[in-house]
C-alpha cells in the first residue's frame, strides 16, 4: 500500500478545506477559550544589603540615660552592673554607673591596654562595632538564579468579533518558582561604628578568664581598688570601609500571579493572529532564605566577624500585566501560541536578621508557549 499516496491524498484534501474555513463565523460561534501556558522569566533581580541589627542604641552622652542602658555590638556587648552583674562589696549605689563588670569581645586587637609610667598611667579603651555591609559587589543586584518552568491556566471570552479583529477578556493564574544563590569571595563597603568604653588601668586582655582566653563573655571581678570599666561610650564618627566578604547565599521563592485585563488580536493569515494583552496582576510570593558571611574589614580595630542568619516571609504585591502573543490556529477548536510578556510592579523588600533583600521581577521578562481550546 502507497502510504504516502494516501497521506499525501488526505493533505490535499484537509488542507484547503481548513484554509477555506470561515475562521470570523466559527469564532462567533465558539466565544470561550481554555488554555495552558508554560511560562520562563529572566534577569528578575535579587539583591542584599546589611542594615545595623546590633542594638547598640543612641549615645547622648548623659550618664544618668546612657549609664543605663545594655548594648550589643556585632563584636562584643556592654552590660550594666545591675542584676545579674556582679558587684563589690561595699560599693555605694551612686557608684554602680557608669560602670560595669560584665561585657565581652572577640579579639585583643579591640583592646588598646593602659599604660604605665612615672610620669602617670595612661588609661586604656575597649572598642565594640556595629558592621554593616552598605556597598560593593556584595550589595549588587544579582541574577545568576535558576527559574524552573511553570504553569498557567487562563480563560479568555471573545467579546467582539469585527472582520480579521476581535476584542477579548482574559483571566489567568500562574505559578513559578526561582532560585538564586552566592558563594565564594566579593568585595564590600561596609559602614563601621565604633564605640569605645573606658577601661582605666584594667586590661580587658588579663581579666578575662583569669588566662585570657578569647572570645570572652562574662563577668570579672576587678581587684579592690582598681576602676571598673565604664558603661558609658563615647561614639566615633562612622567610617565606610573597604571589606572582603567570604559568603554563602540562598533565597528561593515560589510566586503565584494572577491576571485579568483585554486582549486584542488581529488575522494577518487565515491561520495567524497576532496580539496584544494588558491588564491588573496581583501576586503572592512566599520566600525562604540564609546566609552566612564571614567579613573582614579593613580596620586595625575591628575582628573578623561572622554574619549569619536564615528565615522567610511572605509578601503580597499589585502590578501591570503586558504581552505580545503569536497565535496559530490547528484546527476549527486548537490553537497554539508563543508569547512575551512583562510585569511592572514596584520591588519587594523585606529587613530581618540584619539584612535587607530586595526582589525586582520589572527589570525582567517572560516568555511562555502554549495551547487553547476554544468551546
Amino acid at each position: 500500500m502507497n502510504y504516502t499516496a494516501i497521506t499525501s491524498a488526505l493533505l490535499g484534501v484537509a488542507i484547503p478545506v481548513l484554509a477555506g474555513s470561515d475562521w470570523d463565523a466559527i469564532d462567533r460561534e465558539h466565544r470561550h477559550s481554555f488554555g495552558v501556558q508554560v511560562p520562563l522569566w529572566f534577569h528578575a533581580r535579587v539583591s542584599m544589603e546589611g542594615v545595623s541589627d546590633s542594638r547598640s542604641g543612641t549615645i547622648t552622652g548623659d550618664p544618668s540615660l546612657d549609664g543605663r542602658q545594655d548594648r550589643y555590638y556585632d563584636d562584643g556587648f556592654n552590660r550594666l552592673n545591675s542584676a545579674g552583674n556582679p558587684t563589690i562589696a561595699g560599693t555605694a549605689p551612686s557608684e554602680l554607673f557608669p560602670r560595669t563588670t560584665h561585657f565581652g569581645f572577640l579579639d585583643n586587637r579591640q583592646v588598646s591596654p593602659p599604660s604605665f609610667g612615672p610620669a602617670g598611667n595612661i588609661p586604656g579603651s575597649l572598642s565594640l562595632h556595629d558592621v554593616t555591609l552598605v556597598g560593593g559587589q556584595y550589595t549588587s543586584a544579582f541574577r545568576n538564579g535558576e527559574n524552573n518552568p511553570g504553569v498557567e491556566l487562563f480563560y479568555r471570552y471573545r467579546w467582539k468579533n469585527p472582520e480579521k479583529w476581535t476584542l477579548d477578556l482574559e483571566a489567568g493564574i500562574s505559578w513559578q518558582t526561582f532560585d538564586w544563590s552566592q558563594s565564594g569571595d566579593v568585595d564590600a563597603v561596609a559602614a563601621v561604628d565604633e564605640d569605645r568604653y573606658p577601661t582605666g588601668t584594667v586590661d580587658p586582655r588579663v581579666f578575662p578568664g583569669s588566662g585570657g582566653n578569647l572570645p570572652y563573655a562574662g563577668p570579672f571581678q576587678p581587684v579592690g581598688g582598681t576602676p571598673w570599666i565604664g558603661s558609658v561610650p563615647s561614639r566615633q564618627a562612622t567610617a565606610y570601609l573597604p571589606a572582603s566578604v567570604n559568603t554563602t547565599r540562598d533565597l528561593e521563592m515560589d510566586s503565584w500571579v494572577g491576571r485579568i485585563g483585554p486582549a486584542v488580536h488581529w488575522r494577518f493569515h487565515p491561520r495567524w493572529r497576532v496580539g496584544a494583552l494588558v491588564g491588573l496582576a496581583v501576586g503572592y510570593s512566599d520566600v525562604t532564605y540564609s546566609f552566612r558571611d564571614r567579613i573582614s574589614v579593613n580596620s586595625p580595630t575591628v575582628p573578623v566577624l561572622i554574619q549569619q542568619g536564615q528565615g522567610g516571609y511572605a509578601d503580597t504585591w499589585f502590578g501591570l500585566y503586558s504581552a505580545l502573543r503569536l497565535t496559530y490556529r490547528l484546527s476549527e477548536r486548537w490553537d497554539v501560541l508563543a508569547e512575551g510578556r512583562h510585569l511592572w510592579t514596584d520591588a519587594q523588600t523585606h529587613t530581618a536578621g540584619g539584612r535587607r533583600i530586595r526582589f525586582d521581577v520589572s527589570e525582567g521578562f517572560g516568555i511562555s508557549v502554549g495551547a487553547a481550546y476554544r468551546f
